[in-house]
């Protein structure tokens, strides 16, 4: 006799939080990727990067033309060299009289002169001689002024002392002339001035834009009821989790392909200062803009869970634009001292202003590692805050949803 089982064959075993998170998070993907308006943007703002390193470069046209104020009887000297080194410096100077040091100054300041040669009394051996600036040397003005000073030294040894081998050797010796900034920028130069803005400005538009994107992605499916559907056959927690995967893995791809445009675009612009920087420190920046987006994204999905319709979005993503904006305003704003330190290792400014610190040398690795791991464990609480807040509103059509309700609504 045949015994017939009552028993159904099991079926396949249902697929796993991550199996399920991927395919969302792949969703969330693949339908940016098809979106135009996203691909319109990104082409737009990497040729904006690409311009903002190349147009410098473009504009200079004559870089190396300079208006070089001189005072004094040993600058006068110094700088009528210096028209006979421009095919070797790639100079051109316009030489501007000044009656004295005061004066020359002024021209500076005022913007008449690039810079200011003036007499300083101390030569070494040559003409004593000082380069004024206002913010920054340049470069190539100096080593060619360095140069026609370190000749006249030797022209000046050679008439006084005769042939002796050691003195040829110590005219010889390399001369640096002393600098002077009329207005110092904190040490800092002016391309690591302009990287660490570049960072900041970067970080703001990318989270804010990929953090709307989110919101608006969990509005829109509560609107149209799609979300209804999906969670009846995905777990809450795999779709918050997919959506913030997706829209991470996207935003960083962004990042890390604005950085390399940058890079290319400094080495084909000649901007050689700018690109040892870039590529030393674009690592590290990378590396905060992950933590930092994955501690806010969960933040912004509960806020997108919050509105009901898109005109509620306004009210409900408020604070979050303010997380993202304020940062950014202080970061701008606090260059130097012990507040910038402090603001380093806050959770909400530090991807912001570490990176800024780690450009101009002032931050060692182990205070970037010690950000990064105060950045995580920010990020584990904001999540279960934030995971409960998406639970509790996602299904909660009646208007907007206040805080107390969607906390209230996670027990339900």
């Amino acid at each position: 006799m045949i015994a017939i089982s009552s028993e159904a064959p099991a079926g396949p075993a249902p697929p796993g939080l991550s199996a399920v998170a991927r395919i969302v998070t792949e969703r969330e993907i693949l339908v940016k990727l098809r979106d135009r308006t996203f691909v319109v943007s990104t082409v737009v703002t990497i040729l904006l990067v690409a311009a903002a390193f190349a147009l410098p470069a473009v504009l200079a046209g004559g870089e190396g033309d300079y208006r070089l104020a001189v005072s004094g009887a040993a600058a006068e000297e110094v700088a009528d060299s210096l028209p006979d080194r421009d095919a070797d410096a790639g100079l051109t100077l316009e030489l501007v009289g000044a009656a004295d040091v005061a004066a020359a100054e002024a021209l500076v300041r005022e913007g008449e002169a690039d810079a200011a040669l003036v007499a300083s009394g101390v030569g070494a051996p040559g003409p004593g001689v000082e380069l004024v600036a206002d913010t920054e040397v340049p470069a190539d003005l100096a080593a060619a002024v360095d140069a026609v000073v370190r000749d006249l030294g030797v022209a000046a040894t050679l008439a006084d002392l005769g042939a002796d081998p050691g003195s040829i050797s110590a005219a010889l010796a390399p001369v640096e002339v002393d600098r002077r900034l009329l207005a110092p920028t904190g040490g800092a130069s002016t391309e690591a001035l302009l990287l660490q803005f570049a960072f900041a400005a970067v970080f703001f538009f990318t989270a804010l834009t990929f953090g709307l994107t989110i919101a608006q992605s969990v509005t829109e499916e509560k609107q149209q009821r799609v979300v209804e559907l999906l969670v009846a056959a995905v777990p809450v927690r795999a779709l918050l989790i997919g959506k913030i995967v997706g829209n991470l893995a996207l935003a960083l791809g962004q990042v890390v392909l604005l950085l390399a445009v940058g890079l290319l675009a400094a080495s084909v612009a000649g901007q050689g200062d700018l690109v040892p920087l870039l590529a030393g420190s674009a690592g590290w920046f990378v590396v905060f803009f992950l933590f930092g987006f994955a501690m806010l994204a969960c933040l912004w999905a509960a806020a997108g869970a919050l509105a009901s319709r898109y005109e509620d979005l306004g009210a409900t993503t408020l604070p979050m634009q303010l997380l993202v904006t304020l940062p950014f305003v202080v970061a701008l704003s606090v260059r130097d001292g012990p507040l910038r330190d402090v603001l380093s290792y806050v959770p909400v400014t530090s991807p912001i202003v570490m990176p800024q610190r780690l450009v101009a040398g002032e931050a060692q690795w182990w205070e970037a590692a010690l950000a990064l791991a105060l950045i995580a464990g920010t990020a584990v609480l904001i999540v279960g805050v934030a995971e409960r807040l998406y639970r509790g509103s996602l299904l909660d059509t009646r208007g907007r949803v206040s805080i107390g309700r969607a906390w209230a609504g996670a027990d339900g």
